[in-house]
């Protein structure tokens, strides 16, 4: 619970400071939020779903994959041009207040 209600406690913040330091042009955005991203955790939590399942790697990547609107697991690539993005003056400056899901459409 203390976990939930900080990150929500954090996108409060942040849009607050965004209203109040908008106007001295300083845009204010918080991380972009990753859900699961490829590597050793993700690779773990595959292999006790291919255990518990009875199936094998390969096949739980898969399955964890369909979960997504992208049917693709996101990539340290992935996080890192968002976080790119945001360091840029392409759309990011114009977007405050944001909280950015880097998920390959899980949440959805």
């Amino acid at each position: 619970m203390a976990y939930s209600a900080s990150k929500w406690g954090l996108r409060g913040i942040t849009k607050a400071f965004a209203l109040e330091l908008g106007p001295y042009g300083v845009n204010v955005n918080k991380r972009p939020c990753p859900g699961m991203v490829d590597g050793p955790r993700f690779r773990k939590v595959c292999e006790e779903m291919s255990r518990r399942l009875g199936i094998s790697l390969e096949e739980a990547l898969s399955k964890h994959a369909e979960e997504y609107a992208l049917k693709r697991v996101s990539t340290d690539e992935d996080v890192a041009n968002a976080v790119l993005f945001f360091a840029s003056d392409v759309l990011a400056p114009r977007s405050p207040g944001r909280t950015w899901a880097v998920d390959g459409g899980w949440v959805i």
